[in-house]
């Protein structure tokens, strides 16, 4: 009886810690949004079919290319917040720079698919791309993490998630165009900082910050640029390893195929989520080890501890990997039904390749935590240049099978 007193009060101080708080709000935040997406994709991908949803994923991964630029900035400011002497300031300052890219990538992105593309892919484009020009108020959201503000942001999380799930419902009620589906995708990237803006906004602290706001010039920016490239190239060809098999596939075959594919793909990319948490909740011990071996103390100790960490994260994966396999087809089934049985069989091979986007997570986080930026920027640059050209030959010689083959390996 004592020893399970004992039992009962270490974890009620495990979970009284605000660090196992805040992890656990950010966690149930995320499975909320994600019980939500996967909800909707029941009846939106059955509303949509094949076609509309190849249409819609090809301009969604178009975009996410491009917003890979206000992510690489997003990693530099996170650390650059905490330890700044005046954060609201320099929440704002980062928010101007941020529109400033923004404005860059909305001209740039859209000068490209009025050129290349067709022309109702261009208007698709134009629907998603006009609310990216909000996304320099995600510098507020990124203060809000930086104040540990997990309630405020789990509400907006869960809040949004939900209007998001009645929005698209009432949407394939009313049978409306598939183009707004494709806006309301483009809101649901910049809604949770808005609101979060409008919150901090109301705060006397912000409202006195706001004069003493001195507008960055436009070098200024240019120059962060500079100084954060290796972060930029990192989260740019991140996206590029990640969107190119939808982008080529939509080159090489047709809408349907991107539709049927991109259908497996959102399935198989749902357990993210498990790697997102693991990532959060181990990276303070892996900064620590690397730390102590920096340090040559008791490496052998932490090397140990380490690679248990490797086994965490590769075992999950490799659990989630038979787990896509094996019921493939009730979740095809399910989630897509009849018009999908095609991505049963892709999902079975895109599913391989979750071992080693779990792995990535803990690699990233031992790069992290050496504080090194140029060696998995160039890594990241090889493997998009590698899985390019592995894709389009082998879409071009097995198809549709060969795209996900190469996406696995």
């Amino acid at each position: 009886m004592i020893f399970v007193n004992n039992v009962k009060e270490k974890v009620k101080h495990l979970f009284n810690m605000p660090f196992v708080q805040e992890l656990s709000l950010h966690t149930l935040a995320n499975f909320t949004v994600q019980i939500f997406s996967f909800l909707s994709i029941i009846f939106v991908s059955r509303y949509l079919g094949p076609v509309n949803l190849g249409l819609m994923s090809f301009v969604q991964n178009y975009l996410a290319i491009f917003i890979s630029m206000i992510s690489g900035m997003d990693f530099y400011f996170t650390w650059h917040i905490v330890k700044s002497e005046n954060k609201i300031l320099d929440t704002f300052k980062f928010a101007i720079q941020k529109t400033y890219i923004a404005i860059f990538i909305f001209l740039i992105g859209l000068s490209f698919a009025f050129l290349f593309f067709p022309s109702d892919v261009f208007i698709l484009s134009l629907f998603l791309f006009f609310p990216f020009l909000l996304s320099g108020f995600s510098s507020f959201w990124l203060y809000a993490l930086s104040e540990k503000k997990a309630k405020l942001i789990s509400s907006i999380q869960v809040t949004s998630a939900i209007i998001s799930f009645l929005l698209k419902f009432s949407f394939t009620y009313l049978g409306v165009s598939f183009k707004y589906f494709v806006l309301l995708s483009g809101i649901e990237l910049v809604i949770n900082s808005l609101v979060i803006t409008v919150i901090f906004l109301q705060s006397s602290n912000f409202i006195n910050n706001i004069v003493k706001v001195k507008i960055p010039s436009l070098m200024e920016t240019l120059r962060l640029m500079i100084n954060i490239k290796y972060n930029l190239l990192l989260t740019v060809f991140w996206q590029i390893i990640m969107r190119v098999d939808q982008l080529l596939l939509a080159k090489l075959t047709t809408a349907y195929t991107v539709g049927v594919y991109s259908a497996a793909v959102k399935l198989a990319e749902a357990p993210n989520v498990f790697a997102t948490v693991l990532a959060l909740s181990t990276y303070p011990r892996v900064a620590l080890y690397i730390k102590n071996i920096k340090e040559k103390n008791d490496i052998d100790i932490y090397k140990k501890k380490l690679h248990k960490i490797f086994k965490m994260y590769l075992y999950t994966g490799l659990a989630i990997t038979f787990f896509l396999v094996v019921f493939s087809p009730i979740f095809i089934k399910i989630m897509y039904g009849e018009k999908f049985f095609q991505s049963i069989n892709i999902l079975r091979i895109y599913a391989f390749s979750v071992p080693g986007l779990f792995l990535s997570y803990y690699y990233m986080a031992i790069f992290g935590a050496k504080e090194e930026r140029k060696t998995p920027a160039f890594i990241a640059i090889f493997i998009a240049i590698l899985n390019t050209a592995l894709t389009y030959f082998l879409t071009i010689y097995i198809g549709v099978y060969g795209t996900a083959l190469a996406s696995s390996v």
